[in-house]
C-alpha cells in the first residue's frame, strides 16, 4: 500500500483472520471424525427404533450385564462400574463408540441379537402408554 491510498481487496489483518478461521475449521472437522463428534450427522440415515426393539435392546443388555461384569463381586456390581468399564478414555462421557464397544467386546451381544439400528437411534420419545420398564 502507498501512503495515502486505499489497499485493494481484504487487509493483511482481514486475511490473516481468514486464514485462521479456515484452519481452525479444518482442525475442528479432524477431531469431530477422529473423536466421534460428527455421529449425530452419521446416524441421522440410521430409522428410530420401535418401542417393541427398544423394550427387546433393553432385556438384551440388562441379561448381558451379568456377563460383562461377571468378574466383579456380585455385591459389588452397579452401572456405574459398567460405565467406568466403557469409559475408556475417563472423560466421563460415553462416545458411541465406546457405548457399541462395551456391548459387542465386553456385553458379547452380537449384531444378531441386536442389530446396530437398534444402538444407534433408539426411539427417544416412547408411548407414554407403554411400560419403558422390560420387566413390567
Amino acid at each position: 500500500m502507498k501512503k495515502g491510498k486505499p489497499e485493494k481487496g481484504p487487509s493483511w489483518q482481514e486475511r490473516n483472520m481468514e486464514a485462521n478461521k479456515a484452519a481452525r475449521q479444518a482442525v475442528d472437522a479432524d477431531m469431530d471424525e477422529r473423536c466421534g463428534g460428527d455421529i449425530t450427522r452419521r446416524l441421522q440415515s440410521v430409522p428410530v427404533a420401535t418401542d417393541e426393539e427398544v423394550i427387546a435392546a433393553s432385556k438384551v443388555l440388562n441379561d448381558a450385564m451379568g456377563a460383562a461384569l461377571r468378574d466383579i463381586d456380585p455385591a459389588a456390581r452397579s452401572f456405574f462400574k459398567l460405565f467406568n468399564r466403557m469409559d475408556d478414555d475417563g472423560s466421563g462421557k460415553a462416545a458411541y463408540v465406546e457405548f457399541e464397544s462395551l456391548i459387542r467386546v465386553d456385553m458379547h451381544v452380537t449384531k444378531q441379537e441386536l442389530p446396530t439400528r437398534q444402538v444407534a437411534h433408539p426411539n427417544p420419545s416412547p408411548n407414554p402408554n407403554s411400560s419403558p420398564n422390560p420387566n413390567s
